[in-house]
């Protein structure tokens, strides 16, 4: 059965204490508001409406989903001897897209909403590197190969950090 079944065969059954057939809101002995199958009723098109909105799970999840998430990158080529990371990742579904064509603030398979605010810090570029000293254009990591180079800024080392560097 139901709910709209259960609602339409209260509506219509016995509702005083003697079970003589009669609506809840034409003179029942206990009044609309204290009628034992008035409040079913209620109780029944309450459970219909939250189910119109979704389970608490689905919810969760929904909002979840509006949370802001980054992405992952990951490189597929390399040009001048550098990876070049050309592909995000959603966080949440794993979908591939490119960096370049896929702009996107909310994830198109699965609707994440997507952080790519930072998404230059995120590439490891020169420029985006902790050590690189951009007023004078070189590497300052002793590590490197490339200390005290001139770097181009879109060019990457394997000893890149990420810059503590908030916006």
């Amino acid at each position: 059965m139901t709910e709209n079944e259960a609602i339409e065969r209260i509506k219509k059954d016995a509702c005083n204490n003697r079970c003589i057939p009669q609506l809840c809101n034409d003179g029942c002995m206990y009044g609309d508001a204290k009628c034992a199958f008035s409040m079913a009723i209620k109780a029944l098109e309450e459970v219909q409406q939250y189910r119109e909105i979704g389970t608490v799970e689905e919810c969760r999840k929904a909002t979840e989903k509006q949370k802001p998430k980054r992405p992952d990158y990951e490189g597929d080529g390399y040009a001048d001897g550098q990876l070049v990371y050309d592909t995000w990742i959603c966080p949440c579904c794993g979908k591939h897209y490119e960096v370049d064509c896929d702009d996107y603030d909310y994830c198109p398979n699965c609707g994440q909403k997507l952080d790519r605010s930072k998404e230059a810090s995120m590439t490891k570029y020169c420029c985006t590197c902790k050590w690189y000293a951009e007023s004078e254009g070189v590497c300052c990591n002793g590590d490197s190969e490339h200390r005290a180079d001139f770097r181009y800024l879109e060019e990457t080392c394997e000893k890149w950090e990420e810059s503590d560097e908030t916006d």
